[in-house]
């Protein structure tokens, strides 16, 4: 049998090797030089001779540590700034003020950062204020500003349905923006005619900018009509408040304006920015694997669909390897990324995306001493729990089995995270102050 420890230390090393490539104290320094008057953000540079106030704002769970590393570099020339991040998230600053919020769900908190920020933008508004966003994962639920004769409440009930409900990120932002007074471009909007540069970490498939964060600085190109779709898709209809369904009934009848297009002038002065992706992540911890002695392939930075069905999927790949040496030969190190997604039975139990498709994995490689997967979010948060996800081999089955513990029945109830805490295979890293979406690192040895 293989040297477990050995090798679940490699799985660590490897995505915390990934995780460090995309945490903001990494991008951010390597991303901007500042040399007054000149601001150089990659290849966009800004002049800051022209501006009377710097104004940063933000939301997200990686803004507070992105708001420090920003503040390292630009302390002297802040204005003002503010930003909003999740329970737990924050960091010391010197000048820009932290909000923490609720996540995945908005709440009081939310709303007051979306209040506050929409204040300062007013406050500081003109051609010579530069605004400064930092945009990451989490940020349509930390700042929130309900159009009008839409409350919280509401807010926070199609937030659950949807996240219940199976739906994919594209889909439940779409919806998020349609509902939004800052998101979908309003708040770029609300910034012109100042100049804005926004700075984003990616945590979405395909880095869609009108996606992360449900867009607050990019234009939108969902509609009223793919609302009603997504709606009419998950059967939601029905479980809408009486308003809320009518607000959407006259959206549909042309009565109420889109969200901004690319169109709108206010584009014309925004700079958005991707500094860290779930590829870049996959590319650091593809190079650690290497130099661990592992033939290794990145397979995907884009996996989505129902969390089970992805871990079987991958276990088939690990499987054949050992079969037929495909797509590599053992000793080897398989890597992807992306969201997958949970679609909740009425009766279930706790877990997140990723304890889901890992026990899912553990279930079809059980008894296989050759295989191993770590699969976490990298923003240290699997669903509503406190792990970030788990780390399974052959062993973890039977040795459930031994204890009494049936797999598949915790895996029939979404049960996941009392299955693996059981047999204290959760991994637990707490905030990791980034969000990539999610990491699956996948480790086949040679035989004995």
């Amino acid at each position: 049998m293989p040297n477990q420890k050995k090798i679940k230390k490699h799985l660590l090393e490897i995505f915390h090797t990934g995780l460090e490539a995309v945490k903001p104290t990494t991008i951010i320094p390597s991303s901007i030089n500042f040399n007054y008057p000149l601001l150089k953000i990659e290849q966009q540079t800004f002049d800051l001779s022209l501006f009377k106030h710097i104004v940063v704002l933000g939301a997200g769970k990686a803004s507070a540590l992105m708001a420090q590393s920003l503040e390292n570099i630009l302390e002297g020339f802040i204005t003002k700034g503010l930003i909003s991040t999740k329970y737990g998230h924050s960091c010391n600053l010197k000048k820009i003020e932290i909000i923490e919020a609720g996540h995945p769900v908005p709440d009081q908190n939310s709303l007051l950062a979306g209040q506050k920020i929409l204040k300062l933008i007013n406050q500081y508004r003109s051609k010579h204020t530069l605004f400064i966003f930092l945009l990451s994962g989490g940020a349509s639920s930390l700042m929130v500003l309900p159009q009008k004769n839409i409350s919280l409440k509401e807010k926070q009930l199609i937030t659950s349905l949807l996240l219940e409900s199976g739906a994919n990120i594209n889909e439940i932002n779409a919806i998020r923006k349609h509902l939004s007074a800052i998101k979908g471009g309003h708040l770029a909007k609300a910034i012109y005619p100042s100049t804005l540069v926004s700075l984003i970490i990616s945590d979405v498939i395909g880095d869609k900018l009108d996606v992360i964060g449900s867009g607050p600085t990019t234009a939108d190109s969902s509609t009223w009509q793919d609302c009603a779709f997504i709606l009419d898709k998950y059967s939601l209809w029905d479980k809408l408040s009486s308003s809320l369904k009518s607000y959407f009934q006259e959206a549909l009848k042309g009565h109420l304006s889109e969200t901004p297009k690319s169109t709108d002038k206010c584009f014309q002065k925004v700079k958005n920015i991707i500094l860290a992706s779930n590829l870049k992540a996959l590319l650091k911890a593809a190079h650690k694997a290497k130099q661990l002695g592992y033939k290794t392939i990145i397979l995907t930075s884009s996996l989505q669909g129902e969390a089970k069905e992805a871990g079987k999927f991958l276990a088939s790949i690990a499987k054949e390897t050992l079969k037929s040496n495909h797509p590599l030969a053992p000793p080897c190190c398989l890597l992807c990324g992306g969201e997958t997604t949970v679609h909740l039975t009425q009766k279930h139990g706790k877990g997140g995306r990723n304890q889901e498709l890992a026990l899912a994995f553990a279930l079809e490689i059980q008894n296989l001493d050759h295989l191993y997967l770590l699969s976490a979010g990298t923003d240290g948060t699997d669903g509503p729990t406190d792990a970030a996800g788990a780390i399974v081999d052959g062993t973890t089955i039977p040795y459930a089995s031994q204890k009494n513990i049936d797999g598949k029945k915790f895996l029939e109830l979404h049960d996941s995270y009392n299955f693996f805490k059981a047999i204290n295979t959760l991994l637990i890293t707490g905030p990791t102050f980034t969000n990539v979406m999610d990491m699956q690192i996948i480790i086949s040895t040679k035989e004995d």
